[in-house]
Parts: structure tokens; sequence; C-alpha cells
């Protein structure tokens, strides 16, 4: 038996347990992340590729201390194609990621995902819609669609992407992506002679860490 002021006496001298110090090099990653994006690319197919600007959505969930699964769509609006033609690139993939503190609030990744890619154009002939607009107007009819004077082409293929980042992390429940920068290669059909199955992607944007506050 301990007389209960010997109780209170020792837990008032007795020091704090100290806490385990965290491993050289791991990051604290959070149960769930959720990142918007603004990510344009630049395809790898000649000396005259467009490119594409668009964003994307990206979640994290923790499966160790330094690992995530990834699971990240992104989609976006073709460049400096030829007149009267018009593209898009949509993304879709998961995979690890693995996270190592640089220093302070930094910390940097490395990561490998894989799923699909769909790219879509769609060539408008003026022309045609004028006559068929002229002839809708003449005989009273309704205007014609947008599918009476277009002609789209598209494609779907497996796709891969590998890359690193930095993030900086502003507080407990925001981080900054600083910069990402990956290649990404799919595997799908040229549409009308250009091929988009390889691209550069960057990546910048804000996410939001859940269970850290």
């Amino acid at each position: 038996y301990v007389p209960a002021y010997d109780r209170v006496y020792a837990s008032v001298l007795s020091p704090p347990r100290p806490q385990r110090p965290a491993l050289p090099g791991s990051a604290v990653v959070a149960p769930f992340e959720l990142s918007i994006t603004f990510q344009p690319e630049q395809f790898l197919s000649g000396s005259k590729s467009p490119s594409c600007l668009g964003g994307g959505a990206t979640t994290g969930f923790r499966v160790a201390q330094s690992w995530q699964l990834i699971v990240d769509v992104s989609g976006c609006k073709m460049m400096g194609l030829e007149q009267n033609l018009s593209g898009d690139s949509l993304t879709y993939t998961v995979g690890p990621r693995w996270v190592s503190r640089i220093h302070g609030p930094w910390s940097g990744y490395l990561q490998f995902l894989a799923g699909g890619n769909k790219v879509t154009e769609e060539r408008m002939f003026p022309e045609l819609k004028q006559l068929l607009v002229q002839a809708a107007i003449r005989d009273n009819q309704q205007p014609p669609s947008h599918d009476d004077y277009t002609q789209a082409t598209e494609s779907n293929g497996f796709a891969v992407s590998a890359g690193g980042g930095i993030h900086y992390n502003l507080n407990p429940a925001l981080t900054w992506q600083v910069a990402e920068l990956s290649y990404r290669h799919a595997w799908t059909s040229p549409l009308w002679g250009r091929d988009y199955s390889s691209g550069l992607q960057f990546t910048s944007g804000l996410v939001l860490r859940m269970g850290t506050w």
C-alpha cells in the first residue's frame, strides 16, 4: 500500500516519459489528403507538338509512415492545334508515393502511377455549318445540332506515370505543392496523324491534410 500523499509527491517529481524521436528522413504523412492542382502538359511527339492546359484532383491515403496510395484524375485542353480543330486529354491513375522530409517544413516525394488515358480531337467544318443554318432558316426548321457539322475521333489506352515533387507545409491542415515533374506514357493510337502517347507534366497546387488537426 502507498499512501495518497506519497503517490501525489511521486507524480509531481517524476520526470515526463521521453517521446520516441522521429526517424531520420521520415515524414509525417496525413491519414488523408486532397489536392487541387494546375497541371499543364507538353506532348513529346515532335517539334510542333501541342501543349495541354488544365488541372486535376488527387487523393492520398496513408498506408505507412512514409507511404501513400495515390488516386489522381486530371484533364486538359490542347493548345496550338490548327484552326477549327480542338482536343482534350483525360488521365486517371493510381499507385504508391514515397514521402521523405527534406528540412523543416519541406518534404519531397517520388511516385509511380498506372491507369488509363483518353485523348479526343474534334474538327469543325464552318462552311457546312453555315449551309445547314441557312437551310434550316429557309425551311423553317430547327437549327442543326453540333454533331451535324463536326467530326470527332478518340483513343483510349493504358497509361503509366513516374515522377517526383516538393511540398511546403504551411500549417498542420494546408500544404503547398510547390512543383511536381512527371513523365507520362500511354498506349493510345494517333489521332489524324498526331501522336499524344508521351508527355511531360508539371503540377502545382494546394493540399488539404485531414487527420492532423
